[in-house]
């Protein structure tokens, strides 16, 4: 006989799934990438380029219908995530910015601190970011961190930095011998194949590679980016909501980048010169292009024109290929998100009763279902 406690506070809760303890929020599996850029300036850009992308990268690799044997309706982690660790009360939620296990990158930040940065030397764009971050109470913070301070010691910043977690993150150097400037890409979620998760890694680096070789400017207001936060962590997201883009002025003016990197981008495509800036796209529509002479052409088309410019050879094109074909048909809807299959399988299982309870046995007939396809792709 399992051992279940029912004593555990909100277990009876109507309406309501009480998770044992916040870990299963912070576990949630998900693939992180992070890139190496070749100085502070590059790592600035490829930072501020990669936060419109996450909602949409979110929304192609939904993977977390089903929370403690219940199927929800909701698709990801992320909001999960975030309300496991939210450090507010229920009074302090209507008054205090958002929790710190955040998908939303707009949070107010302590003038004080920011002036404390920028007489130390800090720009003030770079002020903002950590002043807003390190405004904020970290949840944990032991004793030691705080003694033995010394000037090249960065293990205080490292934990009250590590408690905000943005969907993507500036990482500065922690050493002198240590790794560079690196950005780290968090939204995505882990697939149900070894294939599928190394498709959206390399999906990602070859779009990091375009931004930077390009300078793309993917720039829109914050605040839609928070709206398409909440919209991609809806059920079927990738097929069913849409997503704020921008649309045009794309492509950085000449003195951004060298005129030859400017020209060929140009010479590949036609910007969209009238129209609104930022404007909702489907997924489809973000990375495979819109089906307009002058309209957004899509990521893919970026990976696509860098991998030209590169001279990839036949070899290593036939290679990446079957992985870009993945991320094509996922955002057209024809390959299936993990999410959207979990979804269909319980739903098709023999011992499904139609009341979002996940059996024992489904989930264990789910596993074997994932392993099986897992060894059928290494075959």
């Amino acid at each position: 006989m399992p051992f279940l406690d029912d004593t555990i506070l909100g277990e009876k809760r109507e309406n309501h799934i009480c998770l044992d303890q916040q870990n299963i929020g912070r576990g949630s599996c998900s693939i992180q990438t992070t890139f190496q850029t070749a100085n502070e300036a590059e790592a600035r850009w490829l930072h501020d380029q990669f936060i419109p992308l996450g909602p949409c990268l979110l929304a192609l690799t939904a993977a977390t219908p089903i929370w403690k044997g219940i199927m929800v309706d909701t698709d990801s982690r992320w909001q999960r995530y975030g309300d496991l660790v939210d450090d507010r009360d229920s009074n302090e939620r209507d008054c205090l910015p958002p929790g710190l296990y955040n998908p939303e990158s707009l949070k107010p930040m302590d003038l004080s601190l920011k002036k404390y940065l920028v007489n130390g030397g800090m720009d003030h764009f770079l002020a903002d970011h950590f002043a807003s971050i390190l405004s904020r109470d970290p949840l944990i913070l032991t004793e030691a961190e705080t003694k033995n301070m010394t000037p090249t010691e960065t293990h205080l910043f490292e934990s009250l930095y590590g408690y905000v977690w943005n969907h993507v993150r500036f990482k500065p150097p922690i050493s002198e011998n240590g790794p560079g400037w690196r950005v780290e890409f968090r939204p995505m979620e882990a697939q149900l194949t070894d294939f599928d998760n190394a498709a959206f890694a390399i999906f990602s680096f070859l779009l990091s590679r375009a931004i930077v070789c390009f300078h793309l400017n993917f720039y829109i207001p914050i605040d839609l980016v928070n709206e398409s936060g909440k919209s991609c962590q809806k059920r079927d997201a990738v097929v069913e909501e849409r997503f704020w883009f921008r649309r045009r002025n794309w492509l950085s003016k000449p003195d951004c980048m060298d005129h030859k990197r400017s020209y060929y981008l140009q010479s590949k495509c036609q910007e969209m010169t009238g129209g609104q800036m930022y404007g909702l796209m489907s997924a489809n529509e973000i990375i495979n292009g819109e089906e307009t002479i002058d309209g957004f052409p899509g990521l893919l088309f970026f990976v696509h024109c860098y991998l030209d410019h590169v001279n990839v050879s036949e070899h290593e094109r036939n290679t990446i290929e079957p992985c870009l074909s993945l991320i094509r048909d996922r955002a057209r809807g024809i390959s299936p998100t993990p999410a959207s299959w979990m979804r269909n399988f319980v739903r098709n299982h023999e011992d499904y009763c139609k009341d979002s309870h996940v059996s024992e046995k489904v989930c264990y007939d789910m596993m074997e279902a994932i392993i099986d396809g897992n060894e059928h792709n290494r075959a």
